[in-house]
């Protein structure tokens, strides 16, 4: 396996961890949130693997693997066959989200840890299933569109849907930040700048 460490970041084989990311999680270790990073880093890796493992049970190629500052993105060897396909490939991730949030409940984790777990694992899966790009939730939108209208419209509707919702999230965002609490307004700059980093 070959590494490359570069301005751009650090590539491993299929997996680029660009440069704002490892930042990112330099400085989330400096803090000292260990075990919320490691539970939720678990939770990531797993959704991930979950579109990987139906990726190869359907036969779709997985390019590459790449972190980011706004969020993990699987470079897919072109698009799903079909609309169920792509269904199938989006579901995945927070499927194994929600099925691993149930097992730790039930294992015999320490509490604190059990349910913190749990818990990032079932947001993760909640919000990865709003339909905004680039989220799982519009590609399931966007396969579900794309089995009954041409595909050219069904990408129109699911962009222009996404956008909608980005938008709508900016002003409860602003006014929750207004009262202290910012963390919708960073998720809605997040979402932008993630369609930004994609277009670039």
């Amino acid at each position: 396996m070959s590494v490359r460490f570069d301005r751009r970041g650090l590539t491993a084989g299929r997996v680029t961890l660009t440069a704002d990311f490892l930042f990112l999680l330099a400085l989330l270790l400096y803090t000292g949130v260990g075990p919320v990073l490691g539970c939720c880093g678990l939770a990531a890796a797993l959704h991930e693997m979950g579109h990987i493992l139906c990726c190869r049970a359907l036969g779709v190629p997985v390019r590459r693997l790449r972190l980011s500052l706004v969020g993990a993105e699987l470079d897919l060897g072109g698009r799903c066959r079909s609309g169920a396909e792509e269904c199938l490939v989006a579901l995945a991730g927070p499927l194994v989200n929600l099925l691993t949030a149930a097992l730790a409940l039930a294992s015999p984790l320490p509490g604190q840890l059990r349910y913190l777990f749990a818990g990032a694992s079932l947001m993760l899966a909640l919000f990865n299933l709003l339909p905004i790009l680039p989220l799982d939730g519009s590609r399931v939108l966007h396969g579900a569109l794309s089995a009954l209208c041409p595909l050219d419209r069904a990408d129109r509707v699911t962009a222009g849907l996404s956008r909608l919702l980005k938008l709508a999230l900016l002003p409860p965002g602003a006014w929750c930040a207004a009262l202290g609490n910012p963390s919708l307004l960073v998720v809605a700059v997040w979402l932008i700048l993630s369609e930004q980093e994609r277009n670039v």
